[in-house]
């Protein structure tokens, strides 16, 4: 279920009933954008707070962010509006060309800390 736009259309306190209404459904994979400025993932980490086991929440993050230390802080900061410890998938988004591509690529750039949360069992399969 994207928790984006549409969903940040009902009030927040309705937020929950849908979530509900959606996992009743089978619903189990909950896709948090980045765009949203955080509101979309706090929305959301208050319904997993007592639900968190089978659910799958994924993070669109980093983006733009093509540095390490960006990306490391931006999902530091999802992960505490999600009230998780680990995402179990987290991709980086809108690459446009081959240029932001290298950016990431770079020794310095956000798969090098990708990399570091997959390891540390921030996010992934393993997590």
């Amino acid at each position: 279920m994207g928790c984006g736009s549409r969903f940040l259309a009902y009030p927040a306190d309705q937020a929950t009933a849908v979530l509900e209404k959606a996992v009743g459904l089978g619903i189990d994979y909950l896709d948090t954008p980045s765009a949203t400025a955080g509101e979309s993932e706090t929305r959301l980490g208050r319904f997993l707070a007592t639900r968190r086991k089978g659910r799958l929440p994924r993070h669109e993050g980093p983006h733009p962010r093509p540095h390490r230390d960006a990306a490391l802080k931006e999902v530091e900061a999802s992960l505490k509006r999600l009230q998780t410890d680990h995402l179990d998938l987290l991709h980086l988004h809108s690459l446009g060309d081959e240029a932001d591509l290298a950016k990431i690529e770079a020794p310095d750039g956000a798969i090098k800390a990708l990399y570091e949360l997959r390891e540390q069992k921030v996010a992934g399969s393993s997590a």
